[in-house]
């Protein structure tokens, strides 16, 4: 998986971001990876192709936020959603990853094994809801 840090935007990239978010945000979306510090935009490409991207914000030193996640529907149905989130989970040493979401990708978080609850009508007539996945930390007692 390719971290995407060019200046221009390629096509393949505007078109996954334009299914994540409203048309008309993309190149705003796409300039905050460029200029967001703590901001990071992945692509996983086939045939030198991107055909799925994830955007994410670090929030703390093991924790970081999905901002983006997408898919084109061509390459639906084989798990990449997934294996780009375990990419970027060991490749940032996460313990814990959060995202906000609409009813419609609920059903991948829980499958991801996140927990899922509902935050309500944050817009009118959308419900919203937060996923958030930690990573299971054993603590050893002594006694």
């Amino acid at each position: 998986m390719n971290e995407i840090v060019e200046n221009q935007i390629d096509i393949h990239i505007f078109k996954l971001l334009e299914l994540a978010t409203s048309t008309d945000k993309v190149i705003e979306e796409y300039n905050a990876y460029q200029q967001i510090e703590t901001r990071m935009l992945y692509g996983w490409k086939t045939n030198d192709v991107y055909v799925a991207c994830i955007g994410i914000e670090m929030i703390e030193r093991h924790h970081a936020e999905i901002k983006h996640i997408a898919v084109t529907p061509d390459s639906r149905k084989q798990k990449l959603g997934s294996r780009m989130l375990d990419y970027v989970v060991q490749e940032l040493g996460l313990h814990r990853l959060t995202a906000e979401t609409d009813c419609e990708s609920v059903g991948f978080y829980r499958r991801c094994g996140f927990t899922v609850s509902s935050l309500g009508e944050k817009y009118p007539g959308v419900e919203r809801f937060l996923c958030v996945w930690e990573e299971k930390i054993l603590v050893h007692q002594t006694r």
